[in-house]
């Protein structure tokens, strides 16, 4: 395994709806990329936060029903963090895994990639990660988004 690119941060609430792009560059002939993506926590424990942030959002809409839905708070239960990451070659797109999980390995091959990617040669050149941040609700949120060559499928491990 040889790490191209390791980042790690704390996010907070203000943080939401804000995209953190990283550049990082392949310099060598690459046959896989893989993307090790994690952050937590995930979920918001506090019943009494949840339940504050859940009525101020179902207050936020004006329909009949507004009142049984504050009753019924409980149901919108649990809440959670969401952020997704988005690859870029130096050409344009390569993919993006907007998924829940909150611990992913993805990876790019020639002939292979995970769900959501496009598979293809992995270009020299400058590359660029995304993580949008949809969401944070808990007072802090940890992240770390390490990128790593590695050989063909055989060596993928765990393609989440």
């Amino acid at each position: 395994m040889n790490t191209i690119f390791f980042a790690e941060g704390i996010l907070t609430p203000l943080s939401s709806k804000a995209q953190i792009s990283y550049s990082f560059n392949i310099d060598k002939d690459c046959s896989c990329l893989y993307i090790d993506f994690t952050y937590r926590p995930k979920f918001l424990k506090s019943l009494e936060k949840s339940k504050e942030l859940i009525i101020n959002c179902l207050n936020k809409f004006e329909n009949e029903n507004a009142e049984q839905k504050v009753q019924d708070w409980k149901k919108y239960r649990p809440i959670c963090n969401l952020l997704t990451v988005t690859i870029d070659d130096s050409m344009g797109f390569r993919g993006c895994a907007h998924r829940h999980t909150p611990n992913q390995r993805l990876f790019i091959c020639s002939d292979s990639a995970s769900p959501g990617f496009i598979p293809g040669d992995i270009a020299k050149g400058i590359w660029k990660a995304t993580i949008s941040v949809h969401g944070v609700i808990t007072e802090k949120c940890h992240y770390s988004l390490c990128i790593w060559e590695g050989c063909k499928k055989n060596d993928k491990m765990d393609s989440r």
